[in-house]
Order: C-alpha cells, then structure tokens, then sequence
C-alpha cells in the first residue's frame, strides 16, 4: 500500500461528479468484455481474461499517477458448480451454496425445520439420514450445515430470499451438502402434499488452486473476477470501470484523506481475496480505515438503484457506527443528480464489505441488483420490468458487454464520485474515530492505489 506524496493542486469535494465521462466508463467495460473474449469467455480469478484484467487496471492507475500494488495469492477455488432436484415429478431450480461437499442420492426425506436451525437441538429426531428444508438468518449458513450435520441429516435446503451468491466460508469436514432454494420455488414446494421426498437430489463442485492522510483513510472497492462462464460486465465490470473513472478524475486534485482504491480478486464465489488482505494486513493500518465504499452490480439492465442500509432503516440491520451517516452521502450524490427516490439494499455480507462489517469498519455501498426480482414498488421508482430479474443473465453466459442499463451505471458512478470527493476532502467531527495508530509520522498523502488479490 503506498500513495504520491503531494498535496498540491485543489481540493476535491462536489466539483468530482461533474467531471465523471459516460464514453471513459463504457470504454472499460467494452476492454473488459475484450479481456473475456481472450480468456474463453470469463475473467475468473486465475484465467488469462482475470490477469489481463488485473493489468490493465495496474496500467491505467498508473498513467494517471497512482503507485499502484498488486499482493499475488494462491488458494483453493471452486471453479464450477451445479445442483438438481426432483420431487415426484416437479424439477425444483436449486443453487449450489459456495463450497458444498458433494451429493448424488434418491429417494430420501425432505423434512421442513421450523426453527432457525442454529443448533443441533433444532432439528427433529425424523431428519435423520434426511433433506433439511431449514430459513435464513439467526446464524451463518456454515453454522446451520454444522449443526444439521450434528443432528444426523444428509443434506440441507436453504430456504434463502437474499440476493447474490450464499457460500460455506470454505472447506470443512462437518459441513453437509448444502444447496440454497429461492423463496420463489420453495413456495412451489410448500403447494406439495406432505410427506415430501426427494426422487433426486444432486450436487457437484469442482475446485483448483489458483493464483491470483495515512492516519483517515477512506477505502473504495469492487471486485475484478467473474463467474466462469461469464465475461462478467456487469458482475462486475461496471464496478471497475467506476472505480477507474473516478480514480481517473480524483487524480486531478489533492485529498486530505488518505484515498485507497482496492480491486479485489476471488470474490467468486467466497470473498476470498478481501479477507486474504485482512489476514495478512497489520492491525495498526486497519485501525486507520475511516470509511470503506463498496460498488458491486452498479449496471443491472432491470436495475434498481440502492444503497446499503447502513442505519437499518430497510432491513432493521445497522452496519458499524458511521455506516449510517456514509449511506446519506451517497444518497445525496443521488439527489444532487435530481435523483431523490432510493431504495436500501440488504446486507447479506455477500460482498467484499463483508470483512469490513465483522471488524466493526463503517461502510456504505451501492448495487442495483443481481438474481432478485423487481417490485411494485421499485417499478414505480425506477420503471423497467416489474416482476423480472435485476440482472437475467447473472452469473450466465449472457453478461457481456450488451448487458449494462448505461443510465443506471452513470447515475450509480456519480453518486459514488459525490461520496468520494467528500470523504476524500477530510472527515468532520460527525464521523466516528478509529484506533490511532500512535507509531504512524505519516502526513497528508494525496492517494493511493491497490490492486490485486488482497
């Protein structure tokens, strides 16, 4: 992690978002979608497409005057993943959850928990050698796996109504195979005539090792890879080609705050390269992490635009101190825009301000939506198609270079600018404090720029 010493030139604030130029952000998409096209069709974290990626956004930071650093990694990543299931004659869509052991069986029980299913004692003695059909929340989903595993099942159905890709957290010997099942098609399910039982259930996974002022820093990032069958232009392309653009400009004045821009690798499906960084980073430079920003998903072709709810008003979950008052700047880079209805997005911790979130870091984020579907209510703000996908090519083939809403990409790129240019101009006394770093005899640095796997 390293910056250009000068504090030179003028002070960035509102003027930011102005300068943001739609044909800059579409030119990085249109190179990333060049990036797949030579990596077979995906930038996955570790393919040709993904390194391509890596050095392009390594060489743009740098002719814009970043000292820019790339951390290599090598780990354990899943790299493809699928799941079926049949009851009686229904084929029930069902997803892999991330780093699921293995399953081929029939003709087993599926059992509905009525519980959150946190503990072994939460489940009945009659799933044993069954399917548990348990809900979401109240406990991490490695948890719940854990605990079933425990209480003797075979296999777990997560009944989950969240965005984005659910995951284990990793490998481990107690976790069952585990498959998520939308709120949608587990509706399908509850119509069915009791007792259910599986015809077919079946789960595969392969995986591969791959490689992939210093005092108030702000931190800004997105991840760089893409699902394996997927170029991944708008998951997530649009969140690079952001970050690029408004690096770009940043570029052009002195900050007071300590501007850190991170492109993260091996995000799909497990954040594996964020938490890599914060397993190999000194506590005394992450106690210097003012405010962390978050842009995933910011170019849906059925697009919503949200904001983390950072102050629980949505999901009546906060984020750590400071979350909430973050959120309100990136809402007011929106209303600056002429934009003043924005919705809350959900924090699932199934993005890279997840390990931000669990050491107490405020954040804030934007994402207009991934495998969701758009309400009533979000159709009235943002207009599109009601009761479709956000994005219908996520994670698929089709998440090419022809898959962005340019609208919502430019608007949610503004907004992100506005949040930048205030954070990057100083923290007020309304901002919550971290831990001082009293070893540090660092002063005003103008930013910085961080690539790679961290």
């Amino acid at each position: 992690m390293a910056s250009v010493y000068e504090c030179s030139g003028v002070l960035s604030g509102d003027a930011l978002p102005f300068l943001i130029n739609s044909h800059s952000v579409l030119e990085h998409l249109q190179a990333l979608q060049n990036h797949a096209d030579q990596g077979n069709g995906s930038r996955m974290a570790g393919s040709h497409g993904h390194n391509l990626t890596i050095e392009y956004i390594r060489t743009h930071l740098r002719s814009a005057g970043y000292y820019v650093e790339v951390q290599p990694f090598r780990g354990l990543m899943q790299v493809q993943s699928e799941a079926q299931l049949t009851i009686g004659y229904e084929n029930i869509r069902i997803d892999p959850i991330a780093w699921s052991p293995q399953i081929n069986v029939t003709n087993l029980p599926i059992i509905p928990v009525n519980t959150q299913g946190c503990r072994p004692v939460d489940y009945p003695g009659e799933i044993y050698g069954g399917i548990v059909l348990v809900g979401s929340g109240g406990c991490s989903i490695s948890t719940k796996s854990r605990a079933a595993h425990d209480a003797g099942a075979a296999a777990l159905l997560l009944r989950d109504s969240t965005e984005l890709e659910p995951s284990l957290g990793g490998l481990n010997a107690k976790h069952i195979p585990s498959a998520r099942i939308r709120e949608r098609d587990a509706q399908t399910i509850d119509k069915l005539p009791d007792p259910l039982w599986a015809r077919g259930l079946e789960i595969r996974a392969r995986y591969e090792y791959e490689c992939g002022d210093d005092e108030n820093m702000l931190m800004v990032g997105t991840h760089t890879d893409s699902a394996n069958s997927s170029a991944g232009i708008n998951d997530n392309g649009s969140g690079i080609a952001a970050l690029l653009e408004v690096a770009t400009q940043l570029a052009k004045f002195r900050t007071n705050s300590f501007v850190k821009f991170a492109f993260w690798t091996a995000s799909e499906p497990c954040l594996l390269g964020s938490r890599r960084w914060f397993d190999v980073s000194h506590p005394e430079e992450l106690n210097k992490i003012r405010l962390y920003l978050d842009v995933n998903m910011i170019g849906s072709p059925n697009g919503a635009l949200k904001v983390y709810d950072g102050d629980g008003t949505y999901f009546h979950v906060s984020g750590p101190y400071g979350s909430g008052i973050a959120e309100q700047a990136l809402r007011d880079g929106f209303s600056n825009q002429g934009v003043l209805q924005i919705n809350g997005a959900e924090m699932s911790n199934r993005s890279d301000y997840a390990p931000f979130f669990e050491r107490g870091i405020p954040f804030a984020g934007l994402f207009s939506g991934a495998d969701g579907f758009k309400t009533e209510d979000e159709f009235s703000k943002f207009g599109g198609e009601l009761d479709r996908p956000y994005d219908s090519n996520y994670q698929q083939v089709g998440d090419d270079v022809r898959n962005i809403n340019a609208t919502v990409l430019l608007v949610n790129t503004k907004a992100l600018a506005h949040a930048v240019g205030i954070y990057g101009r100083g923290f007020d006394d309304s901002f919550p404090n971290r831990v001082a770093d009293t070893g540090s005899s660092a002063g005003y640095e103008k930013y910085s720029g961080v690539v790679g796997l961290a």
